[in-house]
């Protein structure tokens, strides 16, 4: 059995919310049980109970010696692992009609132990954002491209121009086609008001459809949904250290396999040029 079969099995076991139940009975039992002291305690009827029993028996999730069901090692592995997703719970429904375009195993499974506060549409991010007291915005990591129109309604709100913010140290990762949209945008230099541009470091990646922006206190991510069309009205927002750290680990991926290009003070200050210096590079 291949790894895709190995997790396909898993997760079809655990869409039965008897089987969940059987699994954190045994856990919190410091013994082992017997067929009829699991059916009483979890009042299932034996006919369903030995069904369920033996399909975690049979993935090795649950041991079964002298008539007595018991967990091992591993069952306390899968067990741990359900709990994260029921952790990850709010942003679930976001996750399942979303795509999630990491390849990395390791980068996953971590996201499954991550706190991630789920922002349903637009105008609760400009509510969140509003009322986040973010107090270093010195550094700004972006890849892809967000909704313009509305990050200009979220600059406004937060009215992070007139708080004497100076980005420093800001790194963009688009496509070709993700910067000539944003030089075209018609508020185009609003954007860079704060933004040192002698130490702005930009990258071109592969095709990007989807938006990470990371600052040193928090980080949004925005997906493509199951049609592959991006979604600016839904996002998660990273708060927390551990999954903030995260983000910047995937960020780093990304940045690792994108190339840098130059953009001097004069070419980034005037407009027609730059569309014209990616159109180049888009030939």
């Amino acid at each position: 059995m291949n790894e895709s079969e190995l997790n396909n099995n898993l997760f079809g076991l655990f869409k039965s919310e008897k089987r969940i139940k059987i699994l954190e009975n045994l856990i919190k039992s410091d013994k082992k049980l017997n067929f009829n002291k699991i059916s009483k305690d979890l009042e299932i009827k034996p006919s369903n109970l030995e069904y369920h029993l033996k399909q975690l028996e049979d993935q090795g999730i649950i041991t079964h010696v002298n008539n007595k069901y018991g967990i091992n090692a591993y069952s306390k592995i899968i067990w741990n692992n359900l709990q994260n997703l029921r952790h990850l719970e709010p942003s679930l429904s976001f996750l399942k009609t979303h795509q999630l375009p990491i390849d990395d195993s390791d980068l996953l499974i971590e996201l499954l132990t991550l706190e991630i506060t789920y922002i349903p549409d637009s105008i609760s991010l400009l509510t969140f954002m509003n009322h986040l007291k973010i107090k270093d915005l010195s550094k700004m990591n972006i890849v892809g491209l967000y909704n313009l129109e509305l990050e200009e309604k979220l600059i406004k709100l937060v009215n992070y121009e007139n708080k004497d913010i100076q980005i420093t140290n800001t790194e963009l990762i688009m496509d070709i086609d993700n910067y000539i949209t944003l030089v075209s945008y018609d508020n185009f230099d609003y954007y860079f008001k704060m933004i040192d541009s002698g130490t702005l470091n930009v990258y071109i990646c592969e095709k990007c459809n989807f938006f990470i922006g990371i600052t040193k206190e928090f980080g949004i991510l925005c997906l493509p949904d199951l049609a592959n069309l991006m979604d600016y009205q839904q996002c998660l927002v990273f708060l927390k250290p551990k999954a903030l750290s995260w983000l910047n680990k995937w960020y780093n991926q990304i940045k690792q396999k994108a190339k840098r290009i130059p953009f001097s003070k004069k070419v980034f200050k005037n407009k027609e040029d730059i569309l014209e210096y990616l159109n180049s590079l888009k030939d």
